[in-house]
């Protein structure tokens, strides 16, 4: 059974679903960094990329494709007809040592976590006689690192450096795959030593990064892709078209204006590349562009164009963008009394209007 497009996708529990992935030239992109790197000799990444960007979706088309399952991405790692054997962890808000025993069923008390090595060697086995490929995959890598931060950062980054080089041994066909929303440092805290921040250092320079983050117009492709229509363009995207060249709204691509049509219909392209640029900016996964697209009833509206956007993100956005720790709220407070002037002056107009119009016609002037 093909699933629809999913805004947030879970390794573990989507591992043998159809999903619809479509790929993009990001993705495909760093598909290619990973088999380059990989068999330059580097063996541990980390994708970073703000959230709803599709790094779990990603994470999901690699596995399909180095298993043979599906071939979504082009990512030739080893030999392509042996075994790909996939271990899948999902951040959690609590000990990634902890995590890993608990998964691999050891205990975690051993001394330079061997049991949880030796573990991972097992796995590594099953699929090594016959050149296959380890596959360790640490979606939401953050939250552990957030844990670790917090309450044991010696003793929970030593095991991330330990994993690392673990995998990086070029004698071991293993891949690591992380994924974090922000750069690892980040995670920091703000409260660690100048020792422990020299050691995140370490980490993060054993772990090659690999930027994600899908660009608005890409975005855009694949709304159009997900709602079904067609490309067809009227009197509205010429007019968009127009005003683009006219004005540099968006400072969008002229061509990929034509080339979308009305087929974000009934958004026209201003609203649908500002929604997709907020929901990047402000959003979470199941805040998505694909998320809005499947929960609001755009078939039954004629238009969807700024003012409603605006509706939009003010309701479901509310509390973070009129809090004074959004880096933003000067812009939006402006934006608020702007349109709020604009529709007090629209209304008194409109209210002229149907008084003169209800007015005798011997008292008009």
């Amino acid at each position: 059974m093909i699933v629809k497009f999913s805004p947030s996708v879970n390794i573990i529990r989507d591992s043998n679903k159809s999903l619809n992935y479509v790929s993009t030239p990001n993705a495909e992109r760093a598909a290619l960094a990973i088999t380059e790197s990989f068999n330059k000799g580097v063996h541990a990444f980390t994708l970073i990329g703000s959230y709803g960007t599709g790094k779990s979706s990603f994470l999901w088309a690699l596995q399909q494709s180095l298993q043979g399952n599906k071939k979504l991405l082009e990512c030739r790692i080893g030999n392509t007809k042996a075994p790909v054997r996939i271990l899948n962890f999902v951040g959690a808000y609590q000990s990634l040592i902890e995590h890993f025993a608990e998964q691999l069923e050891v205990k975690s008390n051993s001394k330079g976590n061997q049991k949880i090595f030796d573990a991972i060697y097992q796995e590594y086995e099953k699929v090594r006689s016959k050149d296959g490929l380890l596959v360790i995959v640490i979606d939401e890598f953050g939250k552990f690192l957030e844990y670790a931060a917090k309450f044991d950062p010696d003793r929970e980054l030593y095991f991330v450096q330990q994993l690392a080089e673990f995998v990086n041994d070029e004698r071991r066909n293993i891949l690591l795959l992380t994924t974090l929303h922000q750069n690892l440092e980040a995670y920091t805290d703000g409260k660690l030593s100048e020792a422990q921040r020299q050691e995140w250092k370490k980490v993060k320079g054993r772990l090659k990064e690999i930027t994600f983050n899908e660009p608005v117009e890409q975005l855009l492709v694949l709304a159009a892709k997900s709602l079904g229509r067609k490309a067809k363009s009227n009197t509205l995207s010429q007019n968009t078209l127009k005003l683009e060249k006219r004005y540099h709204v968006v400072l969008a691509d002229h061509h990929l204006i034509q080339e979308l049509g009305d087929s974000l219909h009934p958004l026209d392209y201003f609203s649908a590349y500002v929604l997709t640029a907020a929901l990047q900016r402000y959003g979470q996964n199941e805040r998505s562009l694909f998320t809005f697209l499947e929960l609001e009833d755009l078939s039954s509206k004629k238009s969807y164009g700024l003012v409603e956007v605006y509706d939009y993100l003010y309701q479901e956005f509310y509390a973070y963008l009129t809090t004074k720790s959004n880096t933003d709220y000067t812009l939006w407070a402006s934006i608020k009394e702007e349109f709020h002037s604009y529709f007090r002056a629209a209304k008194t107009k409109m209210f002229f209007q149907i008084v003169q119009d209800a007015a005798p016609r011997h008292h008009r002037k």
